[in-house]
């Protein structure tokens, strides 16, 4: 993400602007790409593949971080697009994607999982399957020793101050559980209906094709468990997999409307969907006015204050102060000075 906008920058592009239109892009693909999944993998019918990406479109989790600058929905459209591939026999374009996810976010690596397992399953070839998940540990051991090289550490300055340190013990344990159901399960999640759905979608679709999917969301699963959620809002760990849980509630009505085959099966699973989607269009609207306003929400949300500051130190001084600041981000972007 950093090398796009860097792109963005020397081509005299402004990069705040580009980060939000490049957001908006990568949204708009990942629909694309999940209706493709929808249909081609799970046979979902039209109509509620439509009410899928309705749903996907006015979620505050999506409508938020499509136009936020940050590397969430780059992130998102390297898993589905991993996916998409896996799903056409791409291995090794898959490979080179999840390579890319790796060095996107430090928990890709992850993704080496359903990686492995979508080329296993398909070919039951274990030199190949080798092969093709040597792409992205390669890419990844690279950013390792880069790392190690540059800070002096292998893990990433984040999990020390996320995480911390690695107590594999009952009260450690219980802390994670209690804080992962609590994220889970939080105010600004798609709510108890969409993840009940999403559990039946994941049970009656898998197969050997929809293994590395549902894997996929068990990884992210287990990654919120042990980093122990995030404190910035709209559920922005699990983003990535929103659109593979989506498929999967959608598939689960599809389920229901098959196995019942009546008018009335159909327009029942009509409406559950057109209700999730009345639900997210309620709650991202509620959500926007928070954000207008800053009510219950982390200054860093919105960034005002930071922007205000960083405006307000260019009055002040010259280019060549030193600024001594916590959070770096839009105060050093604005104030154009030594940080």
């Amino acid at each position: 993400w950093v090398f796009l906008l860097s792109l963005c920058h020397f081509g005299g592009l402004d990069i705040v602007y580009m980060s939000k239109i490049l957001g908006l892009l990568l949204s708009i693909s990942i629909l694309m790409m999940v209706a493709v999944i929808s249909c081609n993998l799970f046979q979902v019918s039209r109509w509620l593949s439509f009410l899928s990406l309705c749903y996907l479109a006015t979620n505050i989790s999506v409508v938020y971080y499509a136009i936020s600058g940050m590397e969430t929905m780059l992130f998102t459209f390297l898993i589905v697009s991993m996916i998409l591939f896996l799903t056409r026999d791409r291995f090794l374009l898959a490979a080179f994607v999840a390579a890319m996810i790796a060095l996107t976010r430090p928990e890709g690596i992850i993704f080496v999982l359903p990686l492995g397992l979508g080329v296993f399953i398909s070919t039951r070839r274990k030199r190949l399957t080798a092969r093709v998940c040597l792409i992205p540990v390669s890419a990844y051991l690279l950013m390792s020793v880069f790392r190690f090289a540059y800070f002096g550490t292998v893990l990433p300055n984040t999990h020390a101050a996320k995480v911390g340190a690695f107590k594999l013990n009952a009260e450690w344990i219980l802390y994670n559980t209690r804080t992962f159901i609590n994220y889970t399960m939080s105010s600004d999640g798609p709510g108890l209906l969409f993840l009940v759905l999403a559990l039946l979608g994941a049970v009656v679709s898998i197969r050997k094709e929809t293994v590395p999917l549902i894997t996929s969301i068990g990884c992210m699963v287990v990654f919120v468990w042990y980093s122990q959620g995030d404190w910035m809002s709209f559920w922005r760990f699990y983003v990535p997999i929103l659109p593979f849980t989506a498929i999967l509630v959608f598939a689960f009505l599809e389920s229901l409307q098959r196995k019942f085959s009546t008018v009335i099966s159909k327009m029942a699973a009509m409406l559950v969907g057109s209700i999730l989607v009345i639900l997210s269009i309620f709650s991202t609207a509620e959500s926007v006015e928070s954000l207008k306003t800053g009510d219950g929400l982390n200054a860093a949300m919105h960034s005002r204050t930071h922007i205000a500051i960083g405006h307000y130190l260019v009055e002040q001084g010259t280019q060549e102060d030193l600024v001594a600041v916590n959070e770096v981000g839009a105060i050093g972007y604005y104030s154009n000075m030594h940080v």
